[in-house]
């Protein structure tokens, strides 16, 4: 069921400081800050060769993570999130095993624009858990999905696509799709190209 690991998601009370380190000590490659309201934080992802970090700084005075770092003033790690190929199935499957999801046991759309679900850190020796639907991904890995100059949301690893350019990348990719298929229907039907059965 489980797939690779996304990312580790790390609180952090100064976002800069923390980037700085990962850029000028580590020498990682690191994104733009990138806020997100509907979500409480503001993130900065570090790319590294099999994953990512996520840095997480609070955005706003309800943010969910304020809790996490009055209790960790120094910061911490704060979640694990692991991909999976059907949330649903998964989510079937955790319960079947004793984990409890958080909230009303439904998906949400997460920090990446995809579905999540959130598990009890309890039923994970303390760790708070995430499974993400990996799917979504696919436009970005294709040639002309790929981020261009001007996306600055987190992620060029081809597990974080950028929300700005999805759609176009969507559509984008349906069109040359259906070009190609369209191209090769000519081909076969003008006996261009012929298949022989041996």
């Amino acid at each position: 069921m489980i797939g690779r690991l996304n990312h580790v998601a790390v609180a952090v009370p100064d976002l800069a400081a923390a980037a700085a380190q990962y850029r000028d000590v580590l020498g990682a490659r690191v994104s733009e800050p990138l806020d997100q309201p509907d979500h409480g934080v503001t993130v900065i992802f570090v790319e590294l060769p099999n994953t990512k970090i996520e840095l997480l700084s609070p955005l706003g005075a309800e943010s969910p993570i304020l809790g996490f770092l009055a209790r960790n003033p120094s910061g911490g790690m704060h979640h694990l999130c692991y991909e999976v190929d059907d949330i649903l199935a998964a989510r079937d499957r955790l319960v079947a095993g004793g984990a409890r999801v958080l909230g009303d046991g439904e998906p949400k759309i997460g920090a990446h624009d995809k579905p999540v679900l959130f598990l009890h850190p309890k039923d994970f020796t303390g760790v708070l858990v995430y499974v993400m639907i990996w799917w979504v991904v696919l436009f970005t890995v294709l040639p002309w999905g790929v981020r261009v100059p001007d996306e600055h949301a987190p992620g060029h690893a081809t597990s974080a696509p950028a929300k700005p350019m999805m759609l176009r990348k969507a559509f984008i990719t349906t069109v040359i799709a259906a070009v190609l298929w369209g191209i090769a229907y000519v081909l076969i039907e003008s006996e261009f190209i012929t298949f022989r059965v041996r």
